[in-house]
């Protein structure tokens, strides 16, 4: 009787560690009224100026692009990436909860425009 209590303890926990090891995107929007990337514009290797993602979660994240991260600031509360223009995937790293690979932006992103992903 006791262990059969156990074992459905640890099967409740378990439960709950695998829904702890899922992300995803809740959202990703342009921000038209952020002017951060049109004031002080971060430049590619083809001196064109980038897009500039905020990222809204934890400061372990790590990201990817088939295109490549220009430039990643870490400011409070929030991840700042400066992606290339056109750029139109985002791969997402963890090191708790796993990868979500090549999320896909609703359209390519534009130079000196703010977007936000949370």
């Amino acid at each position: 009787m006791m262990g059969k209590i156990i074992l459905i303890i640890l099967l409740c926990f378990l439960g709950r560690s695998i829904d702890a090891q899922e992300f995803k995107v809740h959202s990703f929007r342009c921000l038209p009224n952020d002017i951060t990337a049109w004031i002080d514009p971060v430049r590619d290797l083809n001196d064109e100026a980038c897009a500039l993602i905020k990222v809204v979660g934890d400061p372990d994240f790590v990201f990817s692009t088939p295109l490549g991260i220009v430039s990643r600031k870490n400011e409070v509360g929030e991840i700042w990436l400066y992606v290339p223009h056109g750029t139109v995937k985002l791969t997402i790293k963890h090191p708790r909860w796993g990868v979500l690979r090549d999320y896909r932006f609703p359209a390519a992103l534009e130079s000196r425009l703010t977007y936000e992903l949370v």
